[in-house]
């Protein structure tokens, strides 16, 4: 909204006038920006600006928090200067403004002014950017300044975000077209825990209490948190940092649980299994509704197959109370009506009446509605006669509803007649489903799933926490296969690679499998702490700068420490198969090797491409695999990490038998690694390296003081 206002404003005067928005001034450890919202550049001069959703009365109470981010602005004009001057360009003094959006501001005398920074209002653009004032800057200039400026720019988060406040790695999950409340799946940066962010964009409602209405979800689920069946809060409602008084955000920990519409088309989850689920589900909402949360009167609003979840140990998870209504939190309006994606599962009277008109009768219907979605497909007569117990509860009329005791009693009273198994204490839930708290053993130890990390084509990896007489004593990462064949595949390869991987820059394989089964783990690895490479993907330069080294020494260091580590593995005639920024986990500074599922000896044919985006062509499937073929992934993956381009593409099309594409790319600024990555990808096959032990020796040659030996001696392939 800013930019379009800007935009129409500068429409209208001449010059040129170029703007740069969401401009990174710095990143944290954890690949968080700190970004410049917008950099304008035009004949008056270069314009530092961040975007608040502040008012006049904000700027003037909240002192503390405005002093705050002057500090951090002028800093960032600093930075900006200072990368301008070393550029050799003269732009005069770059100060920091505001621009605020919230109401009617505008100062005709007596502008405020805080650490060096002028506050405009949305009206006030043209005082803003000094429009008609002494033009300093011609459009040759400004031209020069935008090419200094632009590669900041290009790490810009493409209209959504990818880190933000304690979160990485961000997917949306919720309607585009919602931009006050938007939901995303993430990793907490700390603990690498899957998470759920709720971000609420005040700048985007003209409501003046969308504070309140952004601030119930969170307290919903805070007077919740004493019940098992509801998500556990992982940050509390707050203000992103980088955004005080326009952004708020809380997170909630993801159970990784599928949904009831998810879990029902798993064929083993029989229906014995499923009607405990019921009955378990139904005891649940009573304890919502109940007195067991005391004071709290609560009414849902919004089950369905898609917002009940299907935890560990078989128990429900409550999930999606934008809509639910609780004593003594602010409320939604009760006219207001549910979307028709809302309505499948809702009480006839929310759909004729709205929100308002729901009560915890309606709750009962829905329930009953959303398990009923377990028993349509099954023939057997238990199935039959639970739907029947379930219609008590989906009376159109409220007060004709079976109240959830008489339900609860109802599905009970049906397994008098059959003798109950005791539930075993590991899980029996296949590993598709498996969930944060569930029970898996493996070679007569337990270990509890606290989150899924990873899934591919052929398995997924955990998270897991050894547990032994209660105690937690360890953390792995836990690799499990689907498949029978892609499974047997993958534990040949960590047998191979388990006497080869206590070693500098590779993830230690502690235990194996005797045999791949069906649900089990094949393979328990080290837990490596930190990040994997994919998410620095375009913030290498601005993460040096927070170490305090050159960028040529991170990636010079990144590049010769996974080379040692593939070295490990070459020398024992192994392939890794599979080298890519989500295969190398980076921690203060150095990198570590993971994820051993395709290794294979050198020569024997791969049974998969790897990740195709940084193999060579040859290394498709069915062709022999090489130790080359690892450093020719390496070099493509530190190409776009570094310089956020997918390697080999041109345009729309990809070449790799024309090499990298260094076009527009400052080439000569990163001393001997862009030799390196050209050597590795060679379109000719012969001119790369052998292995990861001939590329060690380059760079030796290469970064050593002493003048380096002839190109024949280099390129003697090391046995």
């Amino acid at each position: 909204m800013a930019v379009e206002r800007i935009k129409s404003e500068l429409g209208k005067v001449p010059g040129e006038w170029i703007i740069l928005s969401n401009v990174p001034h710095s990143v944290t450890t954890q690949a968080v920006p700190d970004d410049v919202d917008l950099i304008v550049i035009g004949p008056s001069g270069v314009h530092v600006i961040e975007v608040k959703h502040w008012d006049a009365s904000y700027v003037k109470g909240l002192q503390d928090t405005v002093t705050h981010e002057a500090n951090k602005l002028a800093m960032k004009c600093k930075r900006i200067a200072s990368k301008l001057s070393k550029a050799g360009i003269d732009a005069g003094f770059v100060a920091g403004k505001f621009l605020l959006t919230r109401g009617n501001v505008s100062w005709s005398t007596s502008r405020p002014k805080v650490g060096g920074a002028s506050f405009y209002g949305f009206k006030e653009c043209k005082e803003l950017l000094e429009v008609g004032l002494l033009n300093t800057l011609d459009d040759s200039v400004v031209q020069r300044l935008c090419v200094v400026l632009q590669p900041l720019s290009k790490v810009v988060l493409r209209g959504e975000v990818r880190n933000i406040a304690t979160v990485k790695n961000l997917e949306r999950i919720s309607k585009e077209t919602d931009r006050f409340h938007r939901v995303y799946r993430g990793e907490h940066i700390r603990t690498r825990d899957k998470i759920i962010l709720h971000l609420y964009d005040l700048s985007a409602s003209d409501d003046p209490k969308s504070d309140d209405i952004a601030r119930r979800h969170f307290e919903t689920l805070q007077k919740l948190q004493k019940s098992a069946y509801v998500p556990r809060l992982m940050d509390s409602y707050q203000e992103v940092p980088q955004y005080p008084g326009e952004l708020m955000y809380f997170s909630i920990v993801d159970p990784c649980s599928p949904t009831l519409a998810k879990r029902s088309e798993d064929d083993r989850w029989d229906v014995e299994a499923r009607i405990e689920f019921a009955k378990s589900a139904v005891a649940a909402l009573a304890e919502l509704h109940g007195s067991s949360l005391r004071d709290v009167q609560f009414v849902h609003r919004h089950i369905s197959p898609q917002s009940l979840l299907v935890g560990a140990n078989n128990q429900p998870v409550f999930t999606d109370f934008d809509l639910a209504r609780i004593s003594g939190s602010m409320t939604l309006s009760p006219n207001a009506k549910l979307s028709d994606a809302d309505a499948g599962f809702a009480a006839p009277e929310a759909v004729a009446q709205g929100l308002g008109g729901a009560d915890q009768r309606s709750d009962v219907y829905s329930l009953c509605k959303t398990l009923s979605y377990l028993f349509t497909s099954s023939r057997s007569e238990r199935a039959a006669k639970t739907l029947l117990l379930l219609e008590q509860g989906m009376a159109q009329e409220p007060s004709k509803r079976s109240t959830l005791a008489e339900i609860y009693t109802s599905l009970n009273a049906r397994d008098s007649q059959s003798v109950s198994e005791t539930p075993a204490k590991t899980t029996t839930t296949a590993a598709r489903y498996w969930s944060e708290g569930d029970l898996v053993s493996f070679n007569g130890r337990e270990f509890r799933i606290a989150g899924r990390i990873g899934s591919g084509s052929f398995g997924s990896t955990f998270k897991v926490i050894e547990v032994h007489d209660g105690q937690d004593v360890g953390i792995y990462a836990g690799k499990v296969m689907f498949e029978e064949d892609s499974g047997k595949r993958a534990l040949n390869a960590y047998r191979r690679a388990c006497t080869h991987t206590d070693k500098p820059h590779l993830a230690t394989v502690f235990q194996l499998a005797n045999e791949w089964e069906d649900d089990r783990f094949i393979a328990l690895l080290q837990w490596v702490e930190g990040r994997t490479l994919h998410d620095w993907i375009g913030y290498t330069e601005l993460y040096a700068e927070e170490l305090g080294e050159s960028s040529i020494a991170v990636v010079g260091r990144w590049i010769k420490s996974c080379c040692e580590g593939l070295s490990c593995l070459h020398r024992a005639g192994l392939v890794h198969g599979d080298v890519s920024p989500k295969n190398i986990i980076e921690n203060a500074g150095d990198v570590s090797l993971v994820d051993f599922d395709l290794l294979l000896p050198q020569g024997e044919p791969s049974w998969s491409g790897g990740t195709i985006l940084y193999t060579p062509a040859e290394h498709a499937v069915a062709n022999p695999s090489s130790c080359s073929h690892d450093v020719y992934a390496l070099a493509a993956t530190m190409f776009h990490v570094v310089f956020d381009r997918e390697p080999f593409w041109y345009g729309g099309e990809k070449h790799r038998e024309r090499g990298l594409n260094w076009e527009s790319l400052a080439r000569d600024a990163w001393d001997w690694i862009p030799e390196f990555l050209d050597k590795a990808t060679a379109a000719d096959a012969d001119e790369r390296f052998a292995n990861a032990m001939q590329a060690l020796k380059w760079i030796e040659q290469k970064t050593s003081e002493t003048k380096p030996t002839s190109n024949s001696e280099s390129t003697d392939t090391e046995k």
